[in-house]
């Protein structure tokens, strides 16, 4: 088993989450329930949320199998603590207990049939796709209809699905009266006995971000959906009618914040280097207050527009807020400079991706403040950072101190 997580003395077993031939054989030698023997035939690792000297919890996509037996893929999770280390399926949190319903064929197949009164549901296949213990889970539902197969997104959430159900419906719908505005796929239904809002799957499922950093594709064809990109984000902000909570740098400085306890587990010396960053951020945003908010995306990347039928479609929208719209811009050049960061061979394709993009964003009309877009690159480029080590990316350590680098490099062009 790996040292490299060894650095935690409070959380002995903290290797063992990383180690993933010890996961699949813990979970296959402790599988819930009868069935005889099992094996896990693939063991990867999802998400981890660090907090150090208390726990540390992560979840894995697994495959399991038993011979005569179709595959089972599921998500597993793993909780360490000081007492040791738990693993549990996703299904089985007690904090999301509609979870039993939204995984049973036979309530979804009453539930959908409900949806689709002109078809008869003949079997339903329900697959996890991304799960947040205690808070929500994704699922992919493949319907078997008298219509041919169907696809289908659901969102199992804790609490908030009424809310999220009318923002997605509402941006959806303002684009009637503002053209500009990026497509946003309609939610279908919210289901509030089980929790779960329910949207259609992006025919297609064409990635901006393959698109646009794939050499294969026509420079022209790549330039012009960036262009787009650009414009449509600027519809969004010119978005009036939608409400949202409010997001300024003051609360991105105290995510930031969180941060610092994990790198200083793992890194003392960087984590004093990233605290002196984040007040540098905070007294350079001191000396000019926010401009307007407008209706923002919340966590901006190119990966947030898929393309169907030669539109793109914002995806994403969880974080939907009024902020600052240098916060989006700012999130934006930040995940290209990690892009150029990792892959140095490609910087100077990855810097005139930007530019296209910030130019589209203008050509819609809409100016940009360059001192706030440098700050909240440099606020963006902290998160980065930061949450490599909340997520325990230990594969990526040796190259966040770059991060450290753009981020102080940002902020010297506003003295």
């Amino acid at each position: 088993m790996s040292n490299t997580f060894g650095f935690d003395p409070q959380l002995p077993t903290l290797p063992l989450a990383f180690d993933l031939d010890a996961v699949a054989h813990l979970f296959a030698e402790q599988w819930p329930g009868d069935g005889g023997p099992l094996i896990i035939s693939k063991v990867k690792l999802q998400d981890t949320k660090y907090q150090p000297h208390a726990r540390c919890v992560t979840t894995y996509a697994l495959t399991a199998e038993r011979p005569g037996a179709p595959a089972i893929p599921t998500i597993g999770v793993l909780e360490i603590t000081p007492e040791g280390a738990q693993h549990r399926l996703y299904n089985s949190d007690p904090k999301l207990p509609w979870l039993a319903a939204a995984t049973s064929p036979a309530v979804m197949c009453e539930h959908f049939a409900a949806l689709l009164p002109n078809s008869t549901i003949t079997g339903c296949t329900i697959t996890p796709v991304r799960y947040r213990p205690n808070v929500r889970c994704v699922f992919r539902y493949d319907l078997e209809t008298s219509d041919g197969p169907q696809t289908f997104f659901g969102k199992l959430l804790n609490e908030g699905g009424e809310l999220a159900m009318a923002t997605i419906s509402a941006l959806h719908s303002a684009r009637e009266h503002n053209p500009g505005m990026p497509r946003v796929l309609p939610p279908l239904i919210y289901w509030p006995d089980i929790h779960v809002l329910i949207q259609d799957e992006v025919q297609g499922g064409a990635e901006l971000n393959d698109l646009a950093f794939d050499p294969k594709q026509d420079t022209d064809l790549r330039e012009r959906w960036l262009r787009d990109a650009g414009a449509r984000l600027a519809g969004l902000h010119g978005c009036t009618e939608v409400a949202g909570p409010p997001r300024t740098m003051a609360d991105d400085l105290a995510e930031l914040r969180e941060y610092i306890a994990p790198m200083a587990a793992v890194d003392e010396t960087l984590a004093e280097q990233y605290r002196a960053t984040i007040a540098r951020i905070e007294a350079l945003a001191a000396a000019q207050p926010e401009p307007p908010a407008t209706a923002s995306h919340g966590a901006f990347r190119t990966d947030q527009f898929m393309i169907e039928h030669g539109e793109l479609v914002m995806i994403d929208l969880d974080g939907f807020c009024w902020g600052n719209q240098a916060r989006d811009l700012g999130n934006f050049m930040a995940y290209l400079r990690w892009k150029a960061i990792r892959k140095p061979q490609d910087a100077d394709f990855i810097d005139h991706v930007g530019q296209v993009f910030l130019a589209g964003y203008q050509d819609a009309g809409r100016n940009i403040d360059q001192r706030w877009l440098r700050l909240y690159e440099a606020d963006s480029l902290l998160k980065i950072m930061g949450r490599r080590f909340r997520s325990l990316t230990a594969k990526e350590w040796a190259l966040v101190p770059r991060l450290l680098e753009a981020a102080n490099a940002v902020l010297d062009t506003l003295k």
